[in-house]
C-alpha cells in the first residue's frame, strides 16, 4: 500500500501489472486507466521492469497473490471495486462496467483504515463539493442505482412513516471491513420495529 496521504503519480510507470483473470477479463479494461495495462504471470521468473504498480480486486482470495507480488517487487498496490453506478444490468448477466474506483490507499468500504474517498472528500473545496451536490442532485433526478436494472420502487401501502432497513449479502467483504455482522443487522432491524412500531418497515436485501 501507498503510505502517503498525496494521490499517487501513475507517470513514473508506463504499466499497470494485474495478476488476476477476473480483472483481466473486464471489457474494455484498458480505457479505465491512464497508462497500459499489462498482464502478470504468478510464477514468471522475472518482472517486467514497465511495470511501476500491481491491481487487485477488492478484497478476494486474489488479492493476496497480488499483495505479495506487489511487495516482493517493492511495488504500490491498487485495489480496484465497480464504480457506484456500474452498468445498465448486474455483472452476472454480462453487463459491463461503465466505471471503475481505483484507490491506492484503501478501498472505501473498509472502515479500518483511510481510503482515497475519504481522503478526496476531506481535501474538497467548495468547487468539488458543489460539483457532487450537483451529481447526486443527477442521480436522484434520473433515479439511478448501481446496476439500473430493476424497475422504481413505489410505496402502495398507507402508513404514518416508511422505514428502510438495508441489508448486505451475505460473506460479502464490506460487513466485516465495516464493523458488521448478521447479528448488528438483526439489532438493527430490531431497533428499527421498537423506535417505529407504527411504521411500515421496508428491507432492502
Amino acid at each position: 500500500m501507498i503510505d502517503s496521504d498525496a494521490p499517487f503519480d501513475l507517470s513514473h510507470a508506463k504499466a499497470i501489472g494485474v495478476l488476476s483473470v477476473g480483472i483481466w477479463r473486464i471489457p474494455h479494461l484498458a480505457q479505465f486507466f491512464p497508462i497500459p495495462v499489462q498482464r502478470l504471470r504468478r510464477f514468471s521468473l522475472g518482472h517486467p521492469t514497465s511495470v511501476g504498480c500491481v491491481a487487485a480486486w477488492g478484497y478476494r482470495p486474489s488479492r493476496r497473490a497480488a499483495h505479495r507480488y506487489a511487495k516482493h517487487h517493492q511495488l504500490p498496490l491498487l485495489t480496484l471495486e465497480d464504480g457506484f453506478i456500474r452498468s445498465i444490468g448486474i455483472g452476472r448477466a454480462g453487463y459491463p462496467p461503465v466505471s471503475l474506483i481505483i484507490d491506492d490507499m484503501g478501498i472505501y468500504f473498509d472502515a479500518r483504515q483511510p481510503s482515497r474517498l475519504e481522503q478526496l472528500i476531506q481535501d474538497s473545496d467548495d468547487a468539488q463539493a458543489g460539483r457532487a451536490e450537483a451529481c447526486m442532485a443527477l442521480i436522484r433526478q434520473h433515479q439511478l442505482s448501481k446496476y439500473n436494472h430493476a424497475p422504481v420502487f413505489r410505496v402502495t401501502q398507507s402508513a404514518p412513516h416508511n422505514v428502510l432497513v438495508v441489508d448486505q449479502t451475505v460473506g460479502d467483504q464490506s460487513v466485516a471491513a465495516g464493523g458488521a455482522s448478521a447479528d448488528s443487522f438483526q439489532r438493527m432491524l430490531q431497533t428499527a420495529r421498537q423506535q417505529h412500531p407504527t411504521s411500515t418497515i421496508w428491507i432492502k436485501t
